[in-house]
């Protein structure tokens, strides 16, 4: 057809012309004038009721399609209209319908308002084409809400998308907890508590995402006391006491925060590496000791006023408690210093003795010549002072011989109170020194019967605090040495006795070790070797006892065993756990007998799972790295919902359910775009949308073939044809049956129904009945008004095209239209047809079949021309047969697309190179394997993996590039539709 500016140029030029006579040209003209304002009028109406509704975005998107509704009122509304309107009311051709000029004002006006937010609009139409997530759309129509608040759409449609990112929420945090993914649930929280949402988000999601963050907060404790356990095992393995005490203070400080049970098993992994810091905590105290009395020793040294050797004694002996010794730099200063100290004391015990002579002397002499009484009352005072100082100097047997020789002289003067006081100060020193020698001599003996394992027995700090007389500090020193020989002798036939059992307890652990690095995990020699893994386990902590008595080295043998028998048994046990969780992995995926297919939310839990618990083995690793696919795995079993859940046939649904069930297909679509199988489904959406469309609209292919066949030219209409020798009769169509009275012949000229009248020789009439077109027409009528005819809408369309490609009688340019339009109608409401009837619709396209010549007018010599060339175009169309066998398989591979389902197998795993699928006890007989893979983000591809022949599974050699470990495999099956 001819476009607008054509259209308006060739009216233009008719108008400007001197002649304007009526022409078959003119006709055309201004038929095509009157369809194209048609046209444009129909779609400015359309576009006024959605500015009605409020659909401002879908009326403009609606002028906006070319050509441009304005455009085209300003093309076809051109100055010399009323000049061309009176022309066509004169000749009575089809008048061309006015344009609402209210109607593009207010259109006018929408694209002003529309302008400002195009910028907003653009994003949500490309974020919206992209399948972007939901939560950055929301934001934009949250933007668009605010700036078109007059817009209802876009509140509802936030609702909408607020409710569906609701949904999403609540999958995703589902996703995270079985993911331990506690940042994700945090986010996910924020964004409920911290968003401005239209309505509010359900209370019980709110409070199950709060649970699980606060869950997760727990566990993340938890793994900060595993690192701990960690680091404190590692420092107690490496004798780092440093990086020990670090880690301890970190353990006692969250052990604290987390109120741990005392009973929780962490608390026994940990005891051994505390236990070791506490004796390196006592160790470190010891030699503080030792450093305070050092440094209380040097204070002595460098003190410059005397000191009692006493005192120098005691500081030194508190330094040689330790089995460092005293440094030979202080030694030496010692040394001197005592010498001295004593040397001083030396001289003072001679001063005292000789006051004691003196005072003798006096006693003698005065008891001899009879001195006066106050002379003796000095002498006695004299003697309480000569006491004391013996006392004070610590020489209590120089002070009890002075006293007895004072006794025996003179022991009148103890009539004084001051000798009196002496006399029972000395006593009492004496009772003193006696008992500390019983409590020496105790001490002494039970340090000699201390077992000689006992490298500080009780006791031998007490009899250092005890020892006084040199003669006790020799003897305790020669005690040591005997003990200190002993303890030695005693350690190193302990390490004798050990070393070969120690050794020998290393080979069969290494044994042990290779016995169960060849064996099978499940198989009986794995058992055995466990068994002596166990044994020599409990006899390596039957040493325990004896090797607290032996050196450092072997001790530290000990642990090394004791350590490396507790990871094999970790790791057997690890691989029995692994085992374990493989089996339930296989379970979840494993072919199951009845019709349902598996949900594999099971799988993906029990994936993440897995690469959680054993992060370093090698199958984790390569898990890790399908585990991403799990989006992938889901939407599968979303699919094998959505299909499973149309229980109603397409032959028996309605058009309403049809139309739900595409619309489900769009959604399923636009939220799941990583889909595999995404192209069949949305061809299956196509499908749907076909066949809802039959019925669903107004403007429905069937409502428009009833009004085709509705047409004043192909109802009630007959035909009568005259001879026209010497070319082909003609053939005139009536509005009604002919008079057999009159001779007189009105029949249809025109499109539009005018009539002329011929008058007519009856006896040149050789046919007289009702027009082929009218015959086809009331049958398929008929068939269209029915109640329900969606079922075999491609057998009534190919029966109909066959019906009018066949009829003889009928006329060829007006065969030519009836199929063309049939074929468009047939197409609009079946895929199967669109496929099928495509070469037909490319031979009507492309001939040069002029189908706007008045063909019912015996007079035009248009039509007489065409005839012939429309005739040829109808014999060049395919084959009717070959089009029908097309469309029948394009039916059967539509109908696949329910049928066929990807049921879950099993699951990819490498065995020592060897790829194998891990699959349950049930299989099918036969059947393709499939693995769904990625192929850049979103689009995804399933893959032949290999098949099941006679129950036997084999992974064609060329998949290696699909091979993955943890992949599910799939195997197509075609179930029978439900009904």
């Amino acid at each position: 057809m001819p476009d607008h500016h054509e259209i308006v140029d060739q009216i233009r030029a008719l108008l400007q012309a001197v002649d304007q006579t009526r022409t078959p040209a003119l006709d055309a003209l201004a038929a095509a004038y009157a369809q194209a304002c048609g046209d444009v009028s129909r779609r400015l109406a359309r576009c006024h009721r959605l500015l009605q509704q409020g659909l401002r975005s879908e009326a403009i998107q609606l002028a906006d399609i070319a050509p441009r509704v304005l455009d085209a009122i300003a093309d076809l509304d051109f100055p010399e209209r009323a000049d061309w309107d009176e022309l066509v009311q004169m000749y009575g051709l089809p008048d061309a319908p006015r344009f609402p000029i209210e109607i593009t004002s207010f259109l006018n006006e929408a694209y002003a308002q529309e302008d400002p937010i195009q910028d907003l609009l653009r994003t949500h139409r490309r974020l919206a084409l992209a399948r972007a997530p939901l939560r950055a759309r929301i934001g934009v129509i949250r933007k668009l809400t605010a700036q078109d608040a007059n817009n209802p759409i876009w509140q509802d449609d936030l609702r909408i998308f607020e409710k569906a990112r609701f949904r999403e929420i609540q999958v995703e945090a589902a996703e995270a907890a079985r993911r331990h993914d506690a940042g994700s649930v945090g986010r996910l929280l924020a964004e409920l508590e911290d968003q401005t949402w239209s309505e509010p988000p359900p209370v019980v999601l709110v409070q199950a995402i709060r649970k699980s963050d606060a869950h997760f907060r727990g566990q993340q404790n938890r793994a900060i006391l595993a690192d701990i356990e960690v680091s404190l095992n590692d420092a107690f393995s490496a004798h780092d006491p440093i990086r020990g005490r670090l880690a301890r203070d970190r353990w006692r400080a969250t052990i604290a925060a987390v109120k741990l049970s005392p009973k929780d098993a962490v608390h026994e992994r940990v005891e051994p590496a505390l236990r070791w810091l506490e004796d390196q905590d006592r160790r470190d105290e010891f030699n503080r000791d030792r450093e305070d009395s050092i440094r209380d020793l040097v204070d002595l040294l460098d003190d410059p006023k005397s000191v009692a050797p006493a005192v120098l004694d005691r500081t030194a002996n508190e330094i040689l408690k330790h089995s460092d010794g005293m440094p030979a730099s202080i030694q030496d200063r010692f040394v001197s210093r005592l010498t001295l100290e004593r040397a001083r004391q030396t001289r003072r015990r001679q001063w005292a003795a000789a006051a004691a002579a003196v005072a003798a002397v006096v006693v003698v002499s005065a008891v001899g010549a009879g001195i006066r009484s106050q002379s003796r009352a000095r002498d006695s005072a004299r003697a309480a002072t000569a006491l004391s100082d013996m006392l004070e100097l610590g020489e209590h047997g120089q002070a009890v011989e002075f006293l007895e020789r004072l006794t025996k002289a003179d022991p009148s003067l103890f009539e004084y109170p001051g000798l009196a006081n002496a006399r029972a100060l000395v006593q009492g020193a004496q009772e003193k020194e006696a008992q500390r020698q019983i409590q020496f001599d105790q001490a002494i003996r039970q340090v000699e019967q201390a077992p000689v394992t006992e490298a500080d027995p009780t006791a031998l700090e007490t009899a250092r605090g005890l020892a006084r007389l040199s003669t006790e500090k020799t003897l305790l020193d020669q005690l040591l040495q005997r003990r200190g020989a002993a303890h030695r002798e005693d350690r190193d036939r302990r390490e004798r006795e050990l070393a070969p059992r120690l050794s020998a307890l290393s080979a069969n652990i290494e044994v042990i070790r290779l016995k169960l690095e060849k064996a099978k995990s499940d198989g009986q020699e794995a058992s055995a070797s466990l068994k002596e893994l166990v044994q020599t386990q409990a006899e390596l902590r039957g040493l325990g006892t004896e090797i607290d008595h032996v050196g450092d080295e072997q001790q530290k043998a000990f642990r090394v065993l004791s350590l490396k028998l507790d990871a094999m048994r970790a790791e057997q046990e690890g691989r029995k756990q692994r085992r374990r969780l493989e089996e339930q992995m296989t379970s979840a995926v494993a072919y199951s007998a009845d019709d349902e297919p598996r949900d594999l939310d099971a799988y993906t839990e029990l994936i993440q799972k897995y690469i959680k618990n054993y992060p370093d083995s090698p199958r984790s690793r390569a898990m890790a790295k399908v585990e991403p696919e799990r989006a992938i795995w889901q939407t599968i079993t979303k699919e094998n919902r959505l299909l499973a859940s149309w229980q109603v046939p397409e032959s028996t649904a309605t058009s309403e359910q049809l139309s739900a069930r595409a619309a489900a297909c769009k959604t399923f679509l636009a939220e799941n775009p990583n889909d595999p199988s995404a192209l069949r489904l949305t061809e299956y959406q196509a499908h749907l949308e076909a066949m809802a469309r039959r019925d669903l609209r107004v403007d429905n292919p069937r409502n428009r073939l009833k009004q085709l066949f509705s047409d004043i030219l192909i109802d009630s209409v007959w035909v009568v044809k005259v001879k026209n020798p010497p070319s082909r009769p003609k053939s005139y169509f009536l509005t009604k049956q002919p008079s057999e009275d009159s001779n007189l012949l009105r029949y249809i000229s025109g499109f539009d129904g005018r009539e002329r009248a011929k008058p007519i020789v009856k006896a040149n009439i050789i046919y007289s009945s009702v027009s082929p077109q009218t015959k086809i027409g009331v049958r398929y009528k008929a068939i269209f008004s029915r109640a329900a005819m969606i079922p075999d809408w491609d057998k009534v369309m190919f029966d109909l095209l066959t019906e009018i490609r066949k009829d003889a009688e009928m006329d060829p340019i007006l065969k030519l239209t009836l199929l063309k339009k049939v074929t468009e109608y047939a197409m609009q409401g079946s895929v199967p047809l669109q496929a099928a009837l495509a070469p037909l619709k490319a031979v009507m396209e492309q001939s040069d079949v002029d189908l706007n010549v008045p063909w019912m007018d015996p007079e035009s010599v248009d039509a007489g021309r065409l005839r012939l060339t429309a005739e040829r175009v109808v014999e060049s169309m395919p084959d009717s047969l070959e089009m029908l066998r097309e469309a029948r398989v394009q039916e059967h591979r539509i109908e696949q697309i329910i049928t066929l389902t990807y049921r879950s197998v099993g699951w990819l795993a490498q065995e020592d190179s060897t790829w194998g699928l891990r699959s349950g006890s049930v299989l099918p007989n036969e059947g393709e394997l499939w693995v769904a893979v990625p192929e850049g983000s979103p689009r995804t591809a399933w893959k032949k993996l290999g098949k099941i022949n006679s129950g036997k599974v084999s992974v064609a050699p060329e998949s290696l590039d699909v091979r993955a470990e943890g992949r599910p495999v799939f195997v197509t099956v075609n179930a029978v539709p439900k009904v």
